[in-house]
This record gives C-alpha cells, sequence and structure tokens, in this order.
C-alpha cells in the first residue's frame, strides 16, 4: 500500500493537505526560504543547533523563522484490531534514517554507507546539465546523481525501486551513464528515506512496518512562488500487516519571529 500526502509551506506558513552550523546544514535554500533537512523524522528543525529549521533566507546569523520543527504521526488498526502508530515530536521519534529492510539489515556496514546519511539533495541545473553532458568525454558527474537511491539492494533486504528517475534508455534499471536522472520536483530538492521498523525507543509502541519517502523542493521565480517550500510525503506498507481507518496528522511548532508566543498545532 503506498499513500502519497502533498504539503505546501508558504513564507509566513500555510499548509495545504492534497554538529553542523546552521550554514553547512543540508537544506533547500534556492529561494527566499530556506529549509533545513535531516533524516531524523523531525521536519524544519536544526537540532544540532536547537533552533528552528524553517527560516526567510537571508544572510544574517539569526535570519527569521517561522517554523521550529515539524512532524508527522501516522496511525491505523491493524488485523487484530490493535492500534499502531508512527510518531515523530522532537527529538521524541519513531523513525530512523534509510529504507525498511526485510531481513534488518540496519546495523550492518553495507547498510550504514548506502543510507547514512539517508538525504539527497538536487539541484535543476545539474540534471540540465547532466541531460546536455552524459555522453560528453571529458563530462564529470554530480554526485548527486551518481548516488542518487534509484534501488535498494536485496542483501540488505530493501525493496528495488526506492527514489523515482527518469529511465531515459527505458530498461527498468537507473544508470546514468546511459543518461538516466533524478525525478525531483522544483528547481532544487532534498530526498529523504526514512523507516519505523529499525528498533528505537518507539512511543507509540510496535512498528507499523513504515517506509516514508519526503521530498522537499522549492522553485526560484519572481512571484509567490519564490516565499514557498513544498513537502511531498510517500507512505508505503512494507510490514505484513494490513492497516484499516489510516490515518495521518501534522505536529508543527511554529516560530513566527519568536518562541515564546507561538502556539503548537495539530492538522
Amino acid at each position: 500500500m503506498t499513500i502519497q500526502y502533498p504539503f505546501l509551506v508558504l513564507g509566513v506558513f500555510f499548509v495545504i493537505f492534497n554538529a553542523r552550523a546552521q550554514s553547512n546544514a543540508p537544506k533547500v535554500d534556492i529561494n527566499n526560504t530556506r529549509a533545513v533537512s535531516y533524516d531524523n523524522g523531525f521536519f524544519f528543525n536544526n537540532p544540532n543547533l536547537n533552533k528552528a529549521g524553517y527560516t526567510m533566507n537571508c544572510e544574517f546569523v539569526n535570519c527569521p523563522s517561522m517554523i521550529y520543527g515539524l512532524g508527522f504521526w501516522f496511525g491505523g488498526i491493524d488485523q487484530d484490531d490493535s492500534l499502531r502508530v508512527t510518531a515523530s515530536l522532537f527529538n521524541i521519534t519513531s523513525v530512523s534514517a534509510g529504507p525498511y529492510s526485510s531481513n534488518s539489515s540496519y546495523d550492518l556496514p553495507a547498510y550504514s554507507n548506502a543510507y547514512q546519511p539517508a538525504i539527497w539533495i538536487v539541484k535543476r541545473e545539474e540534471i540540465m546539465y547532466h541531460i546536455d553532458n552524459y555522453n560528453q568525454t571529458q563530462y564529470q558527474m554530480p554526485q548527486s546523481i551518481l548516488n542518487w537511491p534509484a534501488h535498494g539492494d536485496a542483501a540488505l533486504g530493501t525493496a528495488d525501486n526506492l527514489a523515482p528517475f527518469v529511465d531515459v534508455d527505458n530498461d527498468g534499471m537507473y544508470n546514468p551513464l546511459h543518461g538516466d536522472y533524478p525525478c525531483i520536483k522544483g528547481d532544487m530538492a532534498s530526498y529523504i528515506i526514512l523507516n519505523d521498523h529499525r528498533p528505537v525507543s518507539n512511543p507509540a509502541g510496535e512498528s507499523m512496518g513504515l517506509e516514508i519517502h519526503a521530498m522537499t523542493y522549492q522553485f526560484s521565480s519572481d512571484n509567490f512562488i519564490d516565499s514557498t517550500t513544498f513537502l511531498e510525503l510517500k507512505i508505503i506498507n512494507r510490514g505484513d500487516r494490513i492497516y484499516n481507518d489510516f490515518k495521518s496528522a501534522m505536529f508543527v511548532d511554529f516560530d513566527l519571529g519568536g518562541p515564546e508566543d507561538d502556539m503548537m498545532s495539530i492538522f
């Protein structure tokens, strides 16, 4: 079962349902907003600095902030009539970085090397350059395209097809040397893969067997879209449980300039 949820995050923050220093944090920042991305399941938060991760994109040390962090909650009733929940709230989370592993290979070095961190950032200009030059002798492929997680590894128990890509030669395999490239939205995007199966301190109880794909993306334009960040989720049931009455919710800790006068919200 696969469910997709698109979200829209505006500069003044509007949502529609349909370590590392701030300057070095993985982020999508091609327009007027800066969206910090980590693979811990709590979006738009900078855990190493304990600061808001969704701000206006500026050159100041403390850019105006709008969101301290955002987490998603999923729940459903399984075939044994038991409630199962996957949720992220600040530093409490029931998800881990990387795709679901059917043979629980999470602690193997090969899994860590492939999916730690489990975040990939690509710019459209890199893709366009790749399309125009992949067959040129002196072409140097960007690492973002070369390392795109299009496929899993059967030995690690991960699914064959993971991140979306454009299959130029129609052979069903991601091969950027033949012109294939990541399928992203916007002018810059981050792609994160998470799972709730790896043993963690799960405050919500037993794992649901979910694999979560999150694409955060932005467009650079001369209208309101230039102050907009999009977030699209894809939730895949990789486990052996069937869920009825599946529900999703979103927890948001707004900043809106300062943390002292905000209200937390659940949608």
